[in-house]
């Protein structure tokens, strides 16, 4: 009965996590952190003293309890971020890509990315020792990573979306900057590097791969650099974002160059936008989901109409193909396709 009893109240406190966590202070979410970690081992050893006096259904509630815990401090954590993020995200983030984004600052402000890394780094610093730093301090670490990079690159398309960009040298060399900047601190950083790999968090090379998305992005803006030197950086977008939103996140970035283009031009972009999306299918190298939430670009006023025209016919002709066989299905994709890329495709034998 009070293994039940815990239980409702394990489950009533998440649920109030979940409706209230914008409402709590730092300090509550640290405690129902600590709170639960302590109640774990309490349950544990419980669960251990009592194993030859309870029955099989006890035996599952204890069990039960113990995993509801362990929810519960892990939903905590999570909250935990997304609280500490919550200021960073509407005071600095949400500009990034706008017409404040690569200003000149006061030498003593610094620009968006160093403001959010140095407030990450206040925090970070009094979390470590307020909630246990061996298993929930790298999980939080985790966190702070994925949403400090996934709200900069979604505050990036959504304002480019909206407003597009005014000064593009000034904006691919602010991407490589801040780029650096977060590899510096999240890659290199003393207090950053003790935790790599632990307790689920990003190892090095992991965070050094996700960080490859900025460097993509400022190449796709960069007039010097055409289709056929950007094949790897659209690899990059197209594996991180997926192949429909990858493809259109880069037609965006080739909007934003805002470079005069003939019909040949647009197609060796087109080639290698599908040569990517193609081998990133073939290798198996697209991410399970994205973690990031980007504005829908496929109606983006940036994009070069042809452009967008192209990829209506692609994908609405391939709505209506011929389904009564594999064989005739792939034979009519790789015509539409010769038709529509007027690109070379080789015919390979179909495996079924």
């Amino acid at each position: 009965a009070c293994n039940v009893e815990l239980l409702n109240m394990t489950g009533d406190m998440m649920m109030e996590i979940e409706s209230t966590w914008k409402d709590m202070s730092i300090e509550r979410l640290c405690t129902i952190v600590n709170d639960c970690s302590r109640l774990m081992e309490i349950y544990e050893e419980n669960n251990d003293a009592m194993a030859d006096r309870w029955s099989d259904s006890e035996k599952e509630q204890g069990e039960e309890l113990l995993a509801v815990t362990t929810q519960l401090s892990l939903l905590a954590t999570k909250y935990l971020c997304e609280r500490m993020m919550l200021d960073v995200k509407d005071d600095y983030l949400l500009h990034v890509g706008g017409s404040e984004w690569h200003q000149p600052k006061k030498e003593s402000s610094g620009n968006i990315v160093d403001t959010t890394l140095a407030t990450l780094r206040d925090y970070n610093t009094d979390l470590q020792d307020w909630i246990p730093s061996d298993y929930y301090f790298p999980k939080l670490l985790k966190h702070s990573f994925d949403q400090t990079l996934q709200q900069y690159v979604g505050a990036f398309f959504c304002n480019t979306l909206s407003r597009g960009i005014a000064k593009l040298d000034e904006c691919v060399e602010t991407l490589h900057d801040d780029w650096m900047k977060m590899w510096t601190y999240f890659g290199n950083d003393e207090e950053m590097v003790q935790y790599h790999g632990k307790a689920g968090n990003h190892t090095k090379e992991a965070i050094w791969k996700r960080l490859l998305i900025l460097p993509a992005i400022a190449s796709l803006l960069s007039r010097e650099l055409g289709p056929s030197d950007l094949w790897e950086d659209t690899l990059t977008i197209v594996t991180e974002f997926g192949v429909d939103t990858g493809a259109t996140a880069t037609q965006h970035l080739m909007g934003l160059r805002q470079e005069r283009m003939n019909e040949q031009k647009i197609q060796e972009w087109h080639t290698m936008i599908c040569s990517t999306t193609k081998h990133a299918e073939i290798q198996g190298l697209l991410c399970p989901s994205s973690l990031y939430l980007l504005p829908d670009l496929r109606n983006s006023r940036h994009v070069h109409p042809h452009c967008r025209r192209r990829r209506q016919l692609y994908t609405a002709s391939l709505k209506n193909l011929w389904t009564g066989s594999l064989c005739a299905l792939r034979n009519q994709r790789i015509q539409l396709e010769k038709e529509l890329w007027n690109e070379p495709t080789v015919d390979e034998p179909l495996l079924i």
